[in-house]
């Protein structure tokens, strides 16, 4: 075991883990079960399982080690399920894709979610980074001025990126490439949006119908 540079973990670990891991019916108690570990890894903790299933208990250790941790493996289909009955219930074309348009729903909300969070970090972190370069000048030092106009480009960078989301939002039907957020637009946008209310609904016999 040695030439192999392995370790009994249960005497290594601490508190020790070398108590009978095998118990008969007869009270006849061994440690029968063990743990060989790397000696290149670091052991944080062990103890034994009891289960109830076995008359071996289990083993567990935690190590820490540097080597990377890899994810889930690939989703197989389970065909069992394909049998069920709940299953077969859903089985016309729109109600699959109503299924696949929540999930896809999901999916965009939550990464659409992520970016926002990671731009408005993006915007503080320059904010104070552009602050702090002004309270050296405060403080009686020097001011980086190519620093300071480095970071206020990228701020009005992302100032842009968001006022560009902005207009692709409101669904304008003619929208310029280089059209700003201007006090004109969001009065064109308040014009359109009181022509889009809707105040009655036309029935089959072509009656308007309101609230009212």
């Amino acid at each position: 075991m040695a030439s192999h540079g392995l370790v009994d973990g249960g005497r290594v670990v601490r508190p020790l883990v070398d108590g009978p891991t095998w118990h008969n019916s007869r009270g006849t108690s061994r440690r029968l079960d063990y743990v060989f570990l790397a000696k290149s890894l670091s052991l944080v903790s062990g103890r034994l399982l009891p289960v109830s299933f076995s008359d071996h208990d289990g083993l567990l250790f935690e190590v820490r080690s540097c080597v990377a941790v890899f994810g889930p493996g690939f989703w197989r289909l389970n065909i069992r399920v394909l049998e069920e009955d709940l299953f077969k219930l859903c089985t016309g074309v729109m109600e699959w894709w109503e299924v696949a348009k929540e999930r896809m729903k999901g999916f965009c909300i939550g990464y659409s979610k992520r970016k926002a969070r990671g731009a408005r970090s993006k915007l503080l972190r320059l904010q104070r980074l552009l602050e702090l370069e002004h309270a050296r000048g405060n403080h009686g030092g020097t001011v980086n001025q190519r620093a300071c106009d480095s970071l206020k480009t990228q701020l009005r960078k992302v100032a842009e990126g968001r006022a560009r989301a902005y207009l692709l939002r409101s669904r304008r039907e003619f929208l310029e490439r280089n059209e700003t957020c201007s006090a004109a637009f969001f009065g064109s946008i308040r014009t359109d949006r009181t022509k889009q209310v809707v105040t009655g609904v036309r029935d089959r016999q072509g009656r308007i119908v309101t609230e009212a």
